[in-house]
């Protein structure tokens, strides 16, 4: 319970602090947030488990990109490597934890992303190969997640897998926000989905410990 009070105040504070206006109270509570995540996770990394490693792997990762986006921001490569490498340690978290495969939720989970981004493409101009890259990634993402999720059944890897999905869609909101045009609470609506993933994403290992 304490984590999910924790997280969840944390995440509020960054969406007040973003509606107003304050853009470096935002920026550093966007920080925060990802301090308190590896903190929280710091004690599993005792466990005969390598899962809570890769975690922290992609913390450190998403910290990265995190540095790019504030202080380095014409440094757009740098952000794309951070956050796929990021992503990459994510799946290797879950991989981990995968005991037998089943091919019906990888399929599933293709097509759809297939169709996303052909939907897509039109939008997204020289950022094509880039976009592809890191669809391919979010997809083995979920696959791993999902796999996970679907043998145990528990509401913990459960809150894993939806935490890859809104993973996932703050990427594409992102995509619109960016590619297209911003919506009404866009960046909003963004900032909650990536920052509520990573929540939703280590609450499992430290949890399943506590």
């Amino acid at each position: 319970m304490w984590y999910w009070l924790l997280m969840g105040g944390l995440l509020l504070s960054m969406l007040l602090l973003m509606r107003l206006n304050k853009p470096k109270l935002f920026a550093a509570s966007k920080l925060f947030i990802l301090i308190a995540l590896a903190y929280s996770l710091a004690p599993t990394l005792n466990s005969p488990q390598i899962a809570p490693i890769w975690s922290m792997c992609a913390l450190a990762f998403f910290a990265l990109c995190y540095y790019v986006e504030t202080f380095a921001t014409r440094y757009k490569i740098l952000q794309f490597l951070w956050f796929s490498m990021g992503c990459l340690f994510y799946s290797l978290s879950f991989w981990s934890q995968v005991q037998h495969l089943n091919w019906a939720v990888p399929i599933a989970l293709f097509a759809l992303i297939v169709v996303i981004f052909f939907i897509l493409l039109p939008l997204l101009d020289s950022f094509v190969k880039h976009a592809a890259v890191v669809a391919i990634i979010l997809w083995q993402l979920l696959w791993a997640s999902g796999q996970v999720w679907q043998v145990s059944r528990s509401l913990l890897d459960l809150s894993g897998f939806l935490g890859t999905a809104l993973l996932a869609t703050s990427v594409l909101i992102w995509s619109i926000h960016h590619f297209k045009r911003p919506f009404k609470m866009s960046n909003d609506w963004t900032m909650l989905c990536y920052f509520g993933s990573h929540i939703l994403i280590i609450a499992p290992l430290v949890l399943a410990s506590a």
